[in-house]
């Protein structure tokens, strides 16, 4: 009954794990915007999460933005996860049934080109060393452009207060 039960439990915990499959996505220079498939996610640094059961049915688009660089845009990376296909063998497969073996590689790198002629001001101070406000305020300069929606707005304003 005790071996019954520790199955069941190491199942829904399985299960409860292999909902969503995660990246950190950074940038050069930190404080960029991040779209995924056209979508605002926020400012990197930034974990980007996707439900697994859309992971193998598309490719995930990145483009990070920064004022005064060079977008760059780029499916995300996969790789094989040997920690999952070792979990799989010794559960005799019964792991691979909830977390398939491959996995988004964490982290991707953006590295943005400046633009030639680009003002110093535009080449901005990383987002680790910007103050809540400061990213506040770039964020609110985003929207007032036109450049991301209400929805994206608020989205990231909340992830800024946060703290992530």
């Amino acid at each position: 009954m005790k071996r019954c039960r520790a199955l069941a439990l190491v199942t829904a915990v399985t299960f409860m794990a292999g909902c969503t499959e995660s990246t950190l996505v950074r940038s050069y220079p930190p404080g960029s915007t991040v779209y995924l498939n056209g979508e605002l996610k926020g400012i990197t640094p930034i974990v980007l999460s996707v439900p697994r059961s859309e992971f193998d049915k598309e490719t995930f688009r990145v483009r990070v933005d920064h004022e005064g660089y060079e977008s760059e845009e780029r499916p995300l990376a996969t790789q094989s996860c040997r920690g999952r296909i070792v979990g799989g063998v010794f559960t005799f497969g019964i792991l691979l049934l909830f977390r398939p073996p491959t996995c988004f590689v964490s982290p991707q790198d953006f590295a943005l080109k400046a633009v030639p002629g680009a003002s110093p001001r535009a080449q901005a101070t990383p987002v680790s060393e910007m103050t809540v406000e400061e990213r506040l305020q770039r964020l609110q300069q985003l929207r007032d452009r036109g450049t991301i929606t209400q929805d994206e707005y608020d989205r990231s304003r909340q992830q800024i207060l946060l703290g992530n």
